[in-house]
Parts: structure tokens; sequence; C-alpha cells
């Protein structure tokens, strides 16, 4: 194969913009604002300064005149100067859809609720969770494509998954936690048992750490669903051969030799992202000691359809791996040749806790049975950008014949 100087960068040069806002001004004074928030969608619309302000996201609405809210709309109720006009069983006309959509072959319904780094610990535990509840026919119900495929790679196949399309939000308000001990959540109907994992992880265990400063995450998910943790390392993710075909065909296209380039996966759903130089600056170094880049971007105009099973592969098939600290490294954990994990605050606008709390709580050393000779682990609160690309490049020597 050809192309090891080959840079594969999804959106990095021209990354995409945070905001979109469109501004309509009268004397070069602004009399309207519309901004989008590329991140949850919501629309925000002001008139006059803010003499009227209107805020929309899916189903819900709020407006206020003179900074005091008149109108407000969600799937629960609606209001108008704060009085309640009309409420809506939303969970329970949510729970009668799901119901249809499950059908009666299954007892059981076990629904994934997080993201990729707890679902992968309730999935590696998820066979000896259903022993334990008794189920007889399970399924386990994936609400995006990307979790059924997660499924696919670590359920046995007698469990049945499904990918039935639902809301992260709807199903922490139905599956509210009960009490204060955050264990598995039960919804008995006259068909089914539906068990949900407890939510908020991120907040419950930053609460605990004055508690329990042993917390992590992987301790705190086996007691949510009742399972002991595991004593050697956790299954790996298995891929079909198709996955593994299209991941080498997607090498070949990059020109990316296997062992001689490394990934550079520069985003993160709960934690804040590094600036595109720090991954640009790595890129180019990594470049000039003669290994091919992998950067994957999955927003924007250059970014790639690329499944969570076609990702492991490219990333087993790698030199190296260097990624923000997510649910993916999570997963990487235990099929990377190489791994270095740069953690970061959380993005959470209730939660505000640095990149030490978050190594704390999220750190891989918290897997069971893991080499951590070949995992580096970094706090981007501590060290400058020149510090942190200096100590993961040491792992990185020039490939010889370049």
């Amino acid at each position: 194969m050809i192309g090891l100087r080959k840079t594969k960068i999804n959106h990095m040069e021209n990354p995409p913009p945070g905001e979109g806002r469109k501004v309509v001004r009268f004397l070069r004074i602004p009399v309207y604002k519309r901004e989008v928030d590329r991140w949850s969608g919501a629309i925000r619309e002001t008139l006059l300064g803010g003499l009227w302000h209107e805020r929309r996201v899916g189903e819900q609405k709020k407006i206020c005149v003179c900074g005091m809210q008149v109108y407000s709309r969600n799937k629960r109720r609606k209001k108008v100067l704060g009085i309640t006009l009309k409420r809506y069983d939303y969970e329970g006309q949510w729970l009668r859809r799901l119901v249809q959509q499950v059908g009666e072959q299954n007892d059981d319904v076990y629904l994934l609720r997080h993201n990729i780094g707890e679902t992968y610990v309730e999935l590696v535990h998820m066979e000896e969770r259903i022993r334990m509840k008794g189920s007889k026919r399970p399924l386990v119900v994936a609400r995006e494509k990307k979790y059924e495929e997660m499924c696919r790679m670590l359920l046995p196949e007698w469990i049945e998954v499904r990918h039935i399309p639902l809301e992260m939000g709807d199903i922490h308000w139905v599956f509210r936690e009960q009490g204060e001990e955050y264990r598995d959540v039960m919804i008995e109907t006259e068909r089914h048992r539906f068990f949900c994992s407890t939510p908020h992880v991120a907040e419950h265990m930053v609460e605990q750490l004055e508690k329990d400063p042993d917390v992590n995450f992987y301790r705190y998910i086996c007691d949510s669903v009742g399972v002991k943790p595991a004593k050697t390392r956790l299954a790996a993710p298995r891929v079909s051969e198709g996955t593994e075909e299209r991941a080498r065909r997607m090498m070949e296209r990059e020109g990316l030799e296997e062992g001689r380039y490394v990934a550079l996966l520069p985003e993160a759903m709960s934690t804040e992202e590094l600036e595109d130089g720090f991954w640009q600056g790595l890129a180019n170094e990594l470049h000039h000691r003669g290994y091919g880049v992998y950067i994957n971007r999955t927003s924007g105009d250059d970014a790639e359809d690329t499944t969570v099973g076609v990702l492991m592969e490219l990333c087993r098939h790698a030199g190296g791996v260097i990624t923000l600290g997510s649910g993916i490294a999570i997963m990487l954990a235990q099929v990377a040749p190489r791994l270095d994990i740069v953690y970061t605050p959380l993005k959470s606008r209730t939660i505000k806790r640095d990149a030490s709390i978050v190594m704390r709580l999220y750190s891989v050393g918290h897997l069971p049975g893991l080499d951590m000779q070949r995992i580096g682990e970094y706090d981007s609160g501590r060290l400058s950008t020149e510090a942190l690309t200096e100590q993961i490049l040491v792992h990185y020597k020039r490939i010889a014949n370049f």
C-alpha cells in the first residue's frame, strides 16, 4: 500500500460554525436576532433588544416579554403567565406507544438510556443481568442505530435486539429514580416488565465523591443494574465480516497501512473539546515521523459516515489511537494497540467539573484486567498544549524507511 504521508482530515481545517445567526438592523441598530444552537437545535428569536424573546426546541416553546415569561409549552403542560391551562398524560401515552412497538412476544424489556461508555458496561454485563431477573424472552431496546450495532457486537445471539427510536430525555422522565438508592428502575405492565438503569450518572457520582472517594463509572453502573464487577478483562467488541471488509476498503481508499497510521478522535458528547490547533499539530508531527493519520469527524461538510464497528476496526489496525475521554475511549481500551486519552471538563451546564474530576471518575483504569502499560491518560487542566503534545508523541518514534 502507499500513502504513508496521507492525512485524513474530516472537516478539521474548516471547522463547522458554532451557532447559525441572523441579524436584522434598522439604521445599524439590531432590531431582530435569530440564533440556532447546532448542538441542541434550539431556535432563539429576539425582537427590539429583548422586548420580545422566544425559544423553541422540539415540542418546547417559551415566550418572554420584557424579561417576564408569558407563555410556555412542553410535552406535559401548557402555561400562560405561570398558570397551567392544560396538562398532558405524556408518560402514559409514551409507555402505551412503547408497549405497542414491543409487541407480545417478549416478557422483559431492557432499555438502553445512556451514552456509549455506560452502555458498553451495561452490555458486557447484560447476560448476567437478564439471568438474574429470570427473563425468558428478553428484548434489548436500542434508542439509536449505533446502540443497536453495539448490541450486536457485545451480546449473545439468543438475546433479541431491536432499534426503537426513543429520546434520552423521555426515558429519563418516565423512568425517574425511585428514592435515593439509584438502582435498577422497573415499570411493570400487563404484558411486560420494563427495566432501565438509573439516570444522571455523572451528577450522582459527583455527589457521592465526598462520601465515597473511590466511586467510578464502572462500579457505579454495575451497582445500578445489580451485577458484581468482573475480576477479569471485559469482552472486546466483535464485528461482522462485512464490517471488517468496509474498514479494509476505507483503509485502502485513504492509503492507511496497517500499524503505520494513527487515529485521532477529537470529538466527545459529554466533555469539552480541545482546539482544532491541538489536533492539527499532532497530525503534522505524526506526519513528519512517517505516520499516516486518520482524523474521525462526525459533523461538518467532510464528515465520514463511520459506524461504531468500522471505527473500532480502523482503530484496531492502527499503530495507535489518540482520543478525548469519551465512551468510545472506554470501548477502545479493549482493542487499541496503543491508546492515549485526554480528559477535559464536562460540558454540562449544571455540573461544572474540571478535567481532574472527569479523569478520576471515568479513567479506563477502573475497568478490570486492562494492560495499562499501553494506555496513557492525561489531565488537560494540568498540562499546556505543548506539554500534552510532547508527552503523547513520546510513544510515536519515527518510522524506519520513511
